[in-house]
């Protein structure tokens, strides 16, 4: 027994798969370690006492209570990071095996799809290269698809990123859905990178294993689902932060303490920060000078209840939301654009990159949102300016009845 600061913990992640709901993993390796933010991590392990309410002769009669149903939640928050490899061809990505917050991610969003690795660069090839339309060394097509990501540089002297959302692929030529600033230079690597996006019915779950630096401060928080929400401070520290809740949990007993080794950890300060805002069907890039960038998932699961189930939950299942996600801007006002787009309910994209060095770079995507209210607000120290709300629907630029084509949402990491 011993006295120890709260804030030394451990805390690693385990994907529960579809059909495998609180299955309890007891090797500890299959944990990936989770670099959560001090200050951030909170459980609860709760456990319903049910109260026979039976009939009393006496005032302060009270029953004894009757153990019912265990449930449990965690909330933690990182630092938003990317894996911190260079994919640019001759690089295996890093799978969900040994990176946490992919593995969150995934279970949370659905879905993720990632670049492949032919074992040799992929560079910029002259021939059809524009702002809009990338080709890439033969055969190197494939490395990339609708809906995920391409990053590019675009000034010479310079391993400055842009990264883009891809519009489509036809054999070695990657469109993209809105231009970079400049043509991708000739001969200079091109990045692909990992994306998660909405599905439909996810089925899997999330199971916690968190230990303390006293032996018997360990425990397991079993069929985990909730969200996420994001906080992006310009030129600061971003942050995602997550909210889950889940059915099991058991106490482990004493243990020797984990020393954690943080995989695919590659944190970037939010500078660049750069918000764009192109119209849905036109690839002219607009660039916001934002001051203030909100966006909000409203990403909610529900247990699905079963007397047969342990806990009387037999998985998490992903409710609708709507909008799935909101949010807001603040910039200079400069003109009656933002009034013009709510009114004509013109649809628009909204693109966020965070970083743009290759393994610490991040490019939020909402491929199409309406406008639903601009009102005046200062725009950073005084600067007379508007609040812009959008909320986000299903993509409406990409062909083709896939759930990485319509999911409202994606989050790339390049």
């Amino acid at each position: 027994m011993s006295i120890e600061a709260d804030a030394l913990r451990w805390l690693g992640v385990f994907q529960e798969v579809a059909g495998a709901y609180q299955t309890d993993d007891a090797t500890q390796s299959n944990f990936a370690h989770v670099p959560y933010e001090e200050g951030t991590l909170q459980a609860t392990f709760g456990i319903e006492m049910l109260d026979p309410l039976s009939g009393k002769i006496r005032l302060d009669g009270h029953d004894e209570k009757v153990i019912g149903p265990k449930g449990c939640t965690l909330a933690f928050a990182s630092m938003l990071h990317s894996h911190g490899q260079d994919l640019d061809g001759d690089v295996t990505p890093i799978t969900k095996s040994t990176w946490p917050l992919l593995r969150i991610l995934e279970t949370i969003m659905g879905a993720s799809i990632t670049t492949t690795n032919p074992a040799a660069q992929t560079i910029v090839v002259a021939g059809s290269t524009t702002t809009t339309a990338v080709e890439v060394t033969t055969a190197h097509g494939t490395r990339f698809q609708a809906g995920g990501v391409i990053a590019c540089e675009t000034v010479a002297s310079s391993t400055a990123l842009e990264l883009r959302e891809v519009l489509s692929v036809s054999g070695d030529i990657v469109s993209v859905k809105e231009a970079f600033s400049a043509a991708p230079i000739t001969g200079q690597p091109v990045r692909g990178g990992t994306t998660v996006y909405l599905a439909e019915d996810p089925a899997a779950s999330l199971q916690f294993w968190l230990e303390g630096r006293e032996a018997t401060d360990s425990a397991k928080l079993r069929g985990m689902q909730g969200s996420f929400s994001l906080t992006l401070p310009v030129g600061g520290r971003g942050q995602i932060a997550f909210s889950l809740t889940g059915a099991g949990w058991a106490r482990e007993g004493s243990s020797a303490v984990t020393v954690p080794v943080y995989v695919g950890f590659s944190p970037m300060a939010l500078n660049p920060l750069e918000l764009t805002v192109p119209t849905v069907g036109s690839t002219t890039r607009l660039v916001v000078p934002q001051a203030e960038l909100n966006i909000e998932p409203q990403i909610t699961y529900a247990p699905q209840r079963s007397g047969a189930a342990t806990e009387t939950i037999a998985r998490m299942k992903r409710q609708p939301s709507r909008p799935i996600c909101s949010g807001s801007w603040v910039a200079p006002y400069e003109d009656d654009t933002w009034y013009s787009g709510r009114d004509n309910r013109t649809n628009y994209a909204v693109f966020a990159q965070c970083g743009n060095a290759a393994g610490s770079s991040v490019l939020v995507s909402l491929p199409t949102v309406q406008i639903v209210d601009v009102q005046p607000a200062a725009s950073g120290e005084g600067i007379a300016g508007q609040r812009v709300s959008w909320e986000a629907r299903h993509d409406e630029a990409i062909a083709g009845a896939t759930e990485v084509g319509y999911s409202a949402m994606r989050i790339h990491f390049v």
